[in-house]
């Protein structure tokens, strides 16, 4: 079902009469239901609407920086999923959040009774989408506040200041686009990055997952990286409860390696912050790690790192507190976040990481401790 969607959408995008059709009708559609708002009375304060994975969610940080900075003595509110509320907490302990989750939207995409309840509720006087999606337009279709934001153009005429999706780098960047009307003073790139932090010295922490399989170097791979570093550092992994197979455990208790558990939010928090660099591919707890001001080293693939490489990094991707590798090959994304591949997911090869070899990565990231010196 779900790979016959995709090709109608597909076949849509591809035709031109089709999508302007397609957005005609969604756009006006949208506009009658917006038009008919449950909620009428004047409400107070901004609503942010961050419906995003953890790992999307440390991009959005710079945009709420600068709206609580233009925008003194406000009220704010973030509605998130449940996940996001953990990070918002660690950097916003000002802004009320309100965690809904993602069995609340009707096949994880059209918001439910509950999600436009807690909308109603909050009552904001202005709502910025830094989402952009169906999900939190759907959200907010029938709140009284004046909703400002980023989205496609189907949903365009919902919006009372609406911003096309960006698709240049960085994804930073794609936020601070949709909250830039209720900026009023420039665009400061010291709210982009993250305050070092000190962590136990030596201590390597290793994550080798990603989001899906595509995006990962491999087990055996960071294995033997793992092997090489803990001559000289505590090298230990990090996993969720049953990520490992049972071979695999036993492979990093054979080469005496510590794997730590993270069963919570809290304890994967817990066990970041206690390392002193954070080594995976282009994942969701690296980029915790990153927002923990943490040195990060990162092993992309399909996906391109122009669109998540923390700031600031150089062009031969070593920086003060990240660097990066990605094997270039003829098929590798340029100018787009993601391979033509959708990331990897449909590519039989996986070329570029399986061309990664670990004398590559273990002599780039030798070159990063090494430039990172006494902070490890």
């Amino acid at each position: 079902m779900n790979n016959y969607k995709t090709g109608v959408l597909e076949r849509i995008n591809s035709n031109k009469l089709l999508k302007s059709l397609f957005i005609f009708f969604s756009n006006n559609f949208l506009y009658l239901l917006r038009s008919v708002r449950l909620n009428r009375k004047k409400g107070k304060g901004i609503l942010i609407v961050s419906l995003h994975l953890m790992g999307d969610t440390v991009y959005t940080i710079p945009a709420i920086r600068h709206l609580l900075r233009d925008n003194p003595g406000k009220k704010f509110h973030v509605l998130c999923f449940a996940p996001g509320r953990k990070l918002y907490s660690e950097f916003f302990p000002e802004i009320e959040i309100h965690a809904i989750s993602r069995k609340d939207f009707i096949k994880n995409r059209i918001a439910g009774k509950k999600v436009r309840e807690v909308v109603n509720r909050i009552n904001a006087e202005t709502i910025v989408d830094i989402t952009g999606a169906i999900t939190s337009v759907t959200s907010v279709l029938f709140a009284s506040g004046k909703l400002t934001g980023m989205n496609l153009a189907e949903y365009k005429k919902v919006y009372a200041h609406f911003t096309p999706l960006r698709t240049e780098p960085h994804l930073m960047d794609m936020y601070l686009d949709a909250v830039s009307v209720l900026l009023k003073a420039p665009v400061d790139k010291k709210l982009y990055e993250f305050k070092p932090t000190p962590g136990i010295p030596g201590k390597l922490l290793i994550f080798p997952f990603a989001g899906w399989s595509a995006k990962e170097w491999g087990f055996e791979k960071f294995l033997e990286i793992a092997k090489f570093l803990k001559e000289n550092y505590i090298v230990e992994f990090i996993a969720e409860p049953g990520q490992l197979t049972p071979e695999r455990e036993s492979k990093l208790a054979g080469n005496k390696i510590k794997v730590n558990y993270s069963g919570s939010l809290d304890e994967l928090f817990r066990l970041i912050k206690d390392c002193s660099l954070f080594i995976s591919n282009d994942s969701g707890p690296l980029r915790v790690a990153q927002a923990l001001g943490k040195p990060v080293f990162i092993i992309y693939g399909p996906s391109n790192p122009d669109y998540s490489i923390p700031f600031p990094v150089s062009s031969d991707g070593i920086g003060d507190n990240a660097g990066y590798i990605r094997k270039f090959i003829h098929c590798s994304p340029a100018g787009t976040q993601f391979c033509h591949t959708l990331g990897g997911r449909r590519c039989p090869t996986i070329e570029c990481m399986r061309e990664l070899s670990v004398d590559n990565v273990y002599a780039k990231l030798s070159r990063f401790l090494l430039n990172l010196g006494t902070r490890t």
